[in-house]
């Protein structure tokens, strides 16, 4: 099956894509918001992850010092947060994050997180394959527009 990779979010100083399965009408993104939005329990989490998006696609810009280092892939919130939540992401640059899914953390670990712990999987295979694929040409990054071009389908 194809995973698709799509602009989603543009600020000031980062471009935010998703990831997308080709049969599926919702990016992993909002599959992950849509499920905490209407939870009350989770609203404080979800809402610290939405202040990190907007702050660092405007002000701060994607400094590696802002994200959980998760294997090949990233998470927010950020190292410094009680957040129960994650969401995972793909850090290219300062000025390019591709966001995936994420989901409750219950465990020390992401691994042992039931909840967590396909997504983990999901975002550092994903993370594998768009790195190999910038490696070997088929994605390029534009620096000067903060975007993604070539290749948006991946086999995962």
């Amino acid at each position: 099956m194809f995973t698709i990779i799509e602009e989603y979010k543009r600020f000031r100083k980062v471009t935010f894509y998703t990831l997308r399965y080709e049969d599926s009408e919702f990016s992993e993104t909002d599959k992950f918001i849509e499920r905490f939005m209407n939870d009350e329990n989770y609203n404080v989490d979800l809402d610290e992850i939405f202040y990190q998006i907007n702050d660092i696609g405007e002000n701060s810009g994607a400094e590696q010092k802002y994200f959980r280092h998760e294997g090949k892939a990233e998470a927010l919130p950020s190292k410094w947060s009680e957040n129960r939540l994650r969401l995972y992401c793909i850090r290219l640059t300062d000025n390019i994050v591709i966001l995936a899914n994420g989901g409750i953390k219950s465990s020390q670990t992401a691994q042992d997180s039931r909840d967590l712990s396909m997504k983990f999987h999901f975002a550092n295979k994903a993370a594998h394959e768009i790195n190999k694929c910038i490696n070997e040409g088929q994605i390029r990054i534009n620096v000067g527009l903060s975007s993604l071009e070539g290749e948006s389908e991946l086999y995962l």
